[in-house]
């Protein structure tokens, strides 16, 4: 599948470009500390008639909450002068060099991107100019292996 660059509205200022998960931008700021506390009060009603299923569901919130504060990529800056990719989520920062990273697959509602090491990333979409950072992605490093976009 070839990749057309269609994002007028990036900008290469000092040869970084910024993309950015839509959802994710009003998720991170509001809506999933709200969800959690949405999913803590539903837990701790269900408590008072019986700890376990109380507990499963605050455990499972929890777990939610970690997988997407840890693994969620909302914002992507490429930096097309030393040929990495920041990835950035709730809770951490990546640095990719482009050489190292191995293949994006469509995965449901989000991205994975695999990298050396066994390093693996959620991209939540949509993304602002997808095909524009792919296509700039396979520019730096054909190897990439694209699937199911």
């Amino acid at each position: 599948m070839a990749f057309t660059r269609n994002a007028p509205e990036l900008s290469q200022q000092n040869a970084v470009i910024r993309y950015r998960s839509v959802p994710a931008m009003a998720a991170s700021g509001f809506g999933i500390p709200f969800a959690t506390l949405i999913a803590a009060l539903v837990a701790w009603t269900l408590a008072k008639d019986g700890p376990r299923p109380g507990l499963a569901l605050v455990a499972l919130g929890i777990y939610g909450l970690f997988q997407v504060a840890w693994r969620g990529v909302f914002d992507i800056r490429l930096d097309l002068e030393q040929q990495v990719c920041e990835f950035r989520t709730l809770a951490r920062r990546v640095m990719v060099p482009v050489k190292e990273i191995e293949a994006i697959d469509n995965r449901n509602f989000d991205l994975r991107l695999r990298y050396e090491g066994g390093g693996k990333l959620e991209i939540l979409q949509p993304v602002q100019g997808l095909h524009d950072l792919i296509a700039r992605l396979k520019d730096l490093n054909p190897d990439i292996a694209v699937a199911g976009i």
